[in-house]
């Protein structure tokens, strides 16, 4: 039977098995060294990385079917779809032709 860990006593600190290490991200640039400093840690760690809202989490493997079912997706319902794809389309366009603003 496993014993369930209980709660400190009131004014204890908790556990440091119990503290989750917390780094946020808000720049890409510092998304690789927070990635390398979460690897290294000596407890669970928690990335809080803030996106841009108007740019899809497209993978880079994603198919065409992939983010077409997305982009019909989103035109469905989000008010800010036409965006969004826009800066997707933009974003892949930037993996294949690197010169495009």
């Amino acid at each position: 039977m496993r014993r369930k860990p209980t709660a400190p006593s009131p004014g204890q600190p908790p556990p440091r098995a119990w503290i989750c290490r917390q780094i946020h991200v808000d720049k890409p640039e510092d998304v690789g060294p927070a990635w390398e400093l979460a690897f290294a840690a000596d407890r669970p760690t928690l990335l809080d990385v803030r996106t841009d809202p108007n740019v899809p989490p497209i993978p880079p493997h994603a198919t065409f079917e992939q983010i077409k079912g997305a982009a019909e997706a989103m035109l469905k319902g989000d008010e800010n779809a036409l965006s969004v794809i826009r800066t997707g389309v933009k974003q892949k366009l930037q993996e294949f032709l690197p010169t495009v603003p």
